[in-house]
């Protein structure tokens, strides 16, 4: 007898086709039927991680996306497994996390439930739930408009700034035979858009300006999502002796390069031009902080000219204050970093060469006093309370950088109040993924 194929089916040959490689999921009756698909037709593929809350299963899909910078996926239990999740998928959206939330629900056909259980975990609008802190979501109400909805979802998900879809599926779209033969879509037709460059005009006027600048300083804060961008950003650095001061979000600069200025304010109030690339937090480094009254006073000098190309506004909400305090600059472009670095490296080495090379070596070597002071202060502040009982952060941070020095490591877990950048040696982009974020993001990090 020839099988005899579901709608749940489906939404496992899209899973598949797009490379969906694991599916973190707490098990849920509503989606019995994509169980039941995972196993019997797709052979376990994706491979299912039993979790015990959704929360931990978003977070591994979390953390796996992050680590392997693709869409990743996670199934939640019609509504109660959703509101489980609920913080799994504000952080994902709040880091940038690409991430495909599938979720089930209904009989949304009110004559096919069962008495009591299946009415209580059945909303009109599930995906309300998540619906400010997701990018997209949508409910397909056919087998047939399966494909379309995960392929848009996949794009969605793909395209900077990152965050999750929700898909919700009908039991009954599951779990009822398919009428007619679904098409399949081509992956390859449906991707995310090329990466934008920067105006012509845009890069020769940043150009111009870091050239000219006494104390141009850049700030960096995403550009771990792209390793091409990471280089691309040493490279500028270093042609123009730039200090650079890594905002923390992702692994931006080496902690051993001399260029490296993480923690001294004082380059930042010296600088003329702030060159920031994909920021999310400006006024965590460039102010600072009253904690009792709340009051910020700006560390920035007057006249200091900003320069800010980021995607952080091309997602904006309004329900979460994530998109923080709005700053005034003197240049703002959304662009791809990767591409903007290559394009304004191009147009800085032009002008010097046109010009003649600036009298950098001052620069650097000023710099680079300012960087060894700081990894020696640190080593020195590390010492304090040495031998207290218990053990300081700084002594914990130091002995487990004697462990793993000459290993090939990744640091999944706590940054412990700053002592690791302080005290470890943080050369290449995969060694810091980003901040840790609970058990389930640390698992799906080591995954990846």
């Amino acid at each position: 007898m020839p099988y005899e194929k579901y709608g749940s089916d489906v939404i496992v040959d899209m899973l598949n086709l797009y490379g969906i490689k694991y599916l973190p999921l707490n098990p849920g009756a509503s989606y019995r039927g994509l169980h039941d698909s995972i196993v019997n037709y797709g052979g376990n593929k994706p491979e299912i991680i039993e979790c015990t809350h959704e929360k931990i299963a978003l977070g591994i899909a979390h953390g796996y996306a992050r680590v392997t910078k693709e869409p990743s996926a996670a199934i939640v239990h019609d509504l109660v497994g959703l509101l489980h999740g609920t913080m799994g998928v504000y952080y994902a959206y709040v880091d940038e996390a690409p991430v495909i939330l599938l979720g089930a629900t209904g009989p949304m056909d009110a004559t096919r439930r069962r008495p009591y259980i299946d009415w209580i975990h059945t909303a009109q609008d599930q995906a309300g739930v998540v619906r400010d802190f997701t990018k997209w979501d949508d409910q397909p109400h056919t087998p047939a408009a399966v494909p379309e909805s995960f392929a848009r979802a996949y794009r969605v998900v793909s395209t900077p700034p990152y965050g999750p879809a929700y898909l919700v599926y009908d039991s009954n779209l599951q779990e009822d035979p398919l009428l007619v033969d679904v098409p399949k879509v081509d992956p390859k037709r449906l991707m995310p858009p090329d990466p934008s460059a920067l105006n012509p005009r845009t890069v020769e006027t940043v150009a111009e300006m870091l050239v000219q600048a006494k104390n141009p300083v850049m700030l960096a804060d995403m550009l771990g999502q792209n390793p091409v961008a990471v280089e691309r950003a040493a490279e500028l650095a270093e042609i123009l002796a730039m200090p650079v001061w890594d905002g923390g979000r992702r692994f931006n600069f080496a902690n051993t390069n001399s260029l490296d200025v993480t923690g001294s304010r004082d380059t930042l109030a010296e600088a003329d031009v702030l060159f920031a690339v994909e920021v999310r937090n400006f006024d965590g480094p460039l102010t600072r902080l009253n904690r009792t009254t709340r009051e910020t006073e700006e560390i920035l000098q007057p006249g200091c000219k900003i320069i800010d190309i980021s995607y952080r506004d091309a997602n904006i909400k309004a329900w979460a204050q994530g998109f923080l305090k709005l700053r005034e600059v003197d240049v703002f472009a959304t662009a791809d970093p990767a591409i903007a670095l290559g394009q304004i490296t191009e147009a800085v080495k032009g002008l010097l060469t046109k010009n003649g090379k600036a009298d950098l070596k001052a620069r650097r070597e000023r710099v680079t006093l300012v960087h060894d002071n700081l990894r020696s202060a640190g080593l020195e502040r590390a010492k304090e309370g040495w031998n207290d009982k218990p053990m300081t952060l700084a002594r914990l941070s130091w002995e487990i950088w004697q462990q793993i020095k000459d290993e090939d490591w990744v640091m999944t877990g706590a940054v412990l109040s700053g002592w690791n950048r302080r005290l470890w040696e943080f050369t290449e982009p995969d060694q810091f993924p980003g901040m840790p974020l609970g058990t389930g993001t640390q698992v799906g990090l080591s995954l990846g």
